[in-house]
């Protein structure tokens, strides 16, 4: 009897102590009871923009010079303002043979801009350069050895940019002959008169009757028409018809 008894009181505290774990679950951990932050509203502003870097060849397009005013085959007003002369090459003058095709060349050869590798200045307040074109070429050079550029002022301004010098005497060297280069004699207008003989009888012998020797005379002072029988020195016989004063 003794034993049942001990069962059942066993049985009703070991029913106890579950009852009590269910009723009360443990504490909640540090952890646990830790609140969660509410998640962070979305940005609304817009990110900073920036401008593209150039690249280089964007920035040597934009720091390219082109000719405003040109002068010759070597000087111009360029599109910064400043008037360039171009360094120990000479061009002739726009009047003198040359000229023209010279100032040509130079225009054509700068077409796509170029810069200016400035090292001095000339009495004429003139920036003195070596110009390159925008693929680096030196048109002091390229004028050089295209004959249409001489070594007028070589010598004399030679120390202000040997290396410029050097390339100079080379091209030059090698220079061509343009066409422009090779004129031709000029033919005159008109054939130069015969010069003035004078007769024994102290007439001239280019025309009868009979025109005293003398001074250049014109038909105010000769009495009538006179024919021309050779050269007309006195330049009497304006229309060519071999009649002079008619």
């Amino acid at each position: 009897m003794k034993r049942m008894l001990g069962w059942v009181l066993g049985v009703v505290l070991v029913g106890g102590a579950i009852s009590t774990a269910v009723d009360d679950p443990e504490e909640p951990t540090a952890a646990e009871m830790t609140p969660v932050a509410d998640p962070a509203p979305a940005s609304t502003t817009e990110p900073e923009t920036t401008s593209p870097t150039p690249t280089p060849t964007e920035r040597e397009a934009a720091d390219l010079l082109f000719i405003a005013e040109q002068k010759d085959g070597d000087s111009w007003v360029a599109s910064d303002g400043v008037e360039y002369r171009l360094g120990q090459v000479n061009a002739p003058e726009l009047s003198e043979p040359c000229g023209p095709e010279a100032a040509q060349f130079s225009r054509s050869f700068l077409d796509s801009g170029f810069t200016a590798d400035v090292y001095s200045s000339d009495t004429y307040g003139r920036s003195v350069a070596e110009v390159l074109d925008a693929d680096g070429e030196s048109l002091n050079v390229a004028l050089a050895r295209s004959g249409l550029g001489d070594a007028r002022y070589l010598e004399q301004f030679r120390s202000e940019n040997p290396d410029l010098a050097a390339r100079l005497d080379k091209a030059l060297a090698a220079a061509s002959t343009p066409g422009c280069g090779q004129t031709a004699a000029p033919v005159p207008f008109a054939a130069a008169p015969e010069p003035a003989t004078e007769t024994d009888s102290g007439c001239m012998a280019q025309y009868s009757p009979c025109v005293p020797a003398g001074p250049d005379l014109g038909c105010p002072d000769i009495a009538g028409p006179v024919t021309v029988t050779g050269g007309d020195p006195f330049r009497l016989d304006r229309d060519g018809d071999g009649i002079g004063c008619d």
